[in-house]
């Protein structure tokens, strides 16, 4: 049975959890204390090796980068809509009036499926998955309804996902397995439940692997991993390092800017008594009046300091930050969006690579999304989809059929650096039999059966209506890459006008 929704009150502006202000600044201890979390045992099991201390460490760090580096937000922004920019389930079984009619109850269902209202779309639901899995290293999906039976979903993101110290589940229906970071689990490692945590331990529930799904990209290679892990906090302390320089360089500054002219004269001494902000005459100790070291000249629309004859005014100025501080940076960019499979070159600053170097980037860019799509964002969308339409049919919304489970899915285009090149390359590979329709066409985001339905289509009402008016069809249609057939014009006849 789906899980009622799950009642979250926000606490933000308060001292406590995720809405207070400090919460940035605790996540990220410099110096000596940068350290203290991070796992130092390495000769035990995974889950131990990163427990949930450090994961919420890195969890924290990173969505302070992308709060305060626009680098950073934007590129998780660009992987998540590149890499779910069209997500279409599509029906693979043998009905295919049955297969339509799902497609547009699951279509008209997209509009409204998150509990929160309309706003909150499976466009949405795509999106945050994959910003999340990157950024914060995991979230998931409760499945849930209203009472009724309608299906709809609720996100929870992966700071409500752990457990209280706990090592073993203590009362309910999984008393005495184990929890691990959040997620119960039997002696053989099977994930049996997750827990969802409340703002008081009497507001935990653990909820069935069966009415939950999480989100998250296995990239650690540990076999027995059960939590994402933040892909941008792989470069905490480097991230760290352009916080304090930041913080330090801004002091700098702020020094520089208080400084204004230094004045030279021929002994080399400063004659602070002698500098005015004005042109009075002013007096030395002896009472005897002297011209003014340093006039401060005002006039409509400008200001100059003007100095006596021996003496030269020059204006304190700054460099900072300078060109070795800002390459110093870049660098630390390029290191955060490298550990999160992303290229600076392509989303940072693109004008530092050739057009044939770029050709690489991308295929690595593109190489990255898929695994993603394959690995969370495929199997999410085939387990909520599935559940959908199970409820659909046990609600009377659509009619039984027993190839309900048989669906696919219709992937974004791949990202292209020269889509003529592209596009030429394939349909050479498509012509000489060295890639299929559904290479090519899924490289552009497409079914190849609907491709082929659609161009059946249009060949179809084309020949209808040249018929029906009378028009020939060689007149409308070019038969061959060259033009019209031989055969349309007689190249026989001598009299024919070339």
């Amino acid at each position: 049975m789906p899980e009622a929704p799950y009642k979250i009150r926000d606490r933000r502006g308060t001292s406590h959890g995720w809405g207070r202000s400090d919460l940035f600044d605790a996540a990220a201890p410099r110096n000596d204390e940068r350290t203290a979390r991070v796992p130092q045992s390495l000769d035990r099991d995974g889950s131990a090796l990163m427990g949930q201390q450090s994961r919420v460490a890195l969890m924290r760090i990173a969505r302070y980068l992308c709060a305060n580096f626009p680098q950073v937000r934007n590129a998780v922004a660009e992987m998540a809509t590149y890499t779910t920019a069209s997500f279409i389930p599509q029906f693979e079984g043998a009905d295919k009036a049955w297969g339509e009619q799902a497609e547009a109850l699951l279509r008209e269902h997209d509009r409204i499926l998150d509990i929160r209202g309309a706003q909150w779309n499976r466009d949405h639901w795509l999106r945050g998955m994959v910003a999340s899995a990157i950024r914060d290293g995991d979230s998931a999906t409760l499945l849930v309804d209203r009472g009724d039976g309608y299906p709809q979903i609720q996100c929870i993101p992966g700071h409500r996902l752990g457990c209280r110290a706990a090592t073993e589940v203590m009362s309910g229906p999984y008393k005495g397995l184990s929890i691990v970071d959040g997620v119960i689990i039997d002696d053989f490692g099977t994930v049996i439940a997750h827990r969802i945590l409340g703002n008081v331990p009497e507001d935990d529930r653990d909820v069935s692997v069966a009415d939950i799904i999480p989100h998250w990209i296995p990239d650690v290679a540990l076999p027995d991993q059960v939590r994402g892990i933040s892909w941008i906090g792989s470069v905490l302390i480097q991230s760290q390092d352009v916080k304090e320089r930041r913080r330090l360089e801004l002091a700098a500054m702020k020094l520089a800017a208080s400084e204004g002219f230094l004045v030279e004269n021929e002994d080399g001494q400063p004659e602070l008594s002698r500098i005015v902000p004005d042109t009075s005459v002013v007096t030395d100790a002896a009472a005897t009046p002297v011209a003014p070291a340093l006039e401060m000249v005002d006039g409509p629309g400008y200001r100059y300091a003007k100095a006596q004859t021996g003496q030269k005014i020059t204006a304190i100025t700054s460099d900072r930050p300078t060109a070795n501080q800002q390459v110093f940076e870049d660098g630390i960019i390029r290191e955060i969006l490298a550990s999160m499979g992303w290229s600076s070159d392509f989303s940072f600053d693109p004008t530092k690579v050739a057009s044939r170097q770029m050709f690489i980037v991308i295929s690595k860019i593109n190489a990255n999304m898929n695994a993603i799509r394959r690995l969370m964002v495929e199997p999410a969308c085939r387990r909520l989809d599935g559940w959908r339409i199970s409820k659909f049919i046990k609600r009377g919304d659509l009619p039984a059929n027993p190839e309900w489970y048989k669906w696919g899915y219709q992937h974004p285009a791949d990202i292209t650096a020269d889509e003529k090149y592209s596009s030429d390359t394939d349909l050479q590979e498509w012509r000489g039999g060295g890639a299929t329709m559904a290479d090519f066409c899924g490289r552009r985001g497409k079914d190849w059966r609907e491709t082929i339905d659609q161009s059946v289509r249009e060949e179809k009402y084309r020949m209808d209506a040249c018929a029906a008016s009378g028009v020939p069809y060689d007149r409308v249609r070019l038969l061959t890459p060259n033009g019209s057939p031989v055969d349309a014009v007689d190249a026989t006849d001598p009299t024919e006008p070339v």
